[in-house]
């Protein structure tokens, strides 16, 4: 799909998963999880997570996982450890929603990643407006991707939920040369993730797919693209 597929004037890129709802319990669950992870701290960390399971956040899944892939990288590791305490002290119907959410916002965050390459082709000339809004979405991805490794260190997101992204991210055909940029520094932070698990099979598996990566980088041909692949 090409820019113009979109129009002149492209929708904007959708980030959260969360609909609209006017419910007054979802209300105030949102506005006390919103509050409590403003709130957060390490040495809080066992308060909050109790504040978060009676405040309500049972009810809305989808928009807790939201307000967590909004946070900047810095708070990665900490909200990773807290995912680990709720899904440890909540109930087994709340654990296998917020599971599926989580899962279901980690195809969100690569779809959108998608759509904004193809939506702006190559060598577009981009608004003043649209580099903002990409430089936004690129920084937002960067942060999702601080916290899907975080929250595989802590076993949320299995081997084989990175390594099926892993596949899908690693055909480097028929990309842009930005394309192929983020989604190479992606690879990097995950296969850092990954690798961190020292499993001798995962690591056959991990230099099999570096040298497949290597070789499609070697094929391109593009004049003036160049990546360190050290």
């Amino acid at each position: 799909m090409s820019s113009t597929d979109f129009g002149t004037s492209p929708p904007s890129l959708p980030w959260a998963l969360t609909s609209d709802n006017n419910n007054d319990n979802h209300c105030l669950a949102k506005r006390k999880t919103r509050g409590i992870l403003n709130k957060l701290t390490p040495e809080s960390l066992h308060q909050h997570s109790t504040e978060l399971l009676s405040s309500g956040v049972q009810l809305i899944p989808d928009y807790f996982t939201d307000l967590l892939f909004e946070k900047h990288a810095k708070f990665a590791h900490l909200h990773a450890q807290l995912c680990s305490q709720i899904l440890f002290m909540c109930n087994e119907d709340f654990r296998e929603a917020f599971q599926s959410s989580l899962e279901r916002q980690l195809d969100h965050i690569f779809l959108v990643r998608h759509c904004h390459f193809t939506r702006y082709g190559i060598n577009v000339s981009l608004t003043p407006d649209e580099h903002e809004e990409q430089c936004s979405l690129l920084t937002k991805l960067r942060n999702s991707v601080a916290l899907i490794c975080e929250l595989f260190e802590v076993g949320i997101f299995s081997v084989e939920i990175i390594l099926k992204k892993l596949n899908d991210l690693s055909t480097l055909k028929d990309k842009t040369d930005n394309e192929i940029s983020m989604d190479l520094e992606i690879i990097a932070a995950l296969l850092n993730a990954v690798s961190s698990k020292n499993n001798i099979k995962l690591n056959s598996l991990i230099v099999k797919f570096c040298g497949q990566i290597i070789d499609d980088l070697k094929a391109l041909t593009r004049p003036g693209f160049e990546y360190d692949m050290s």
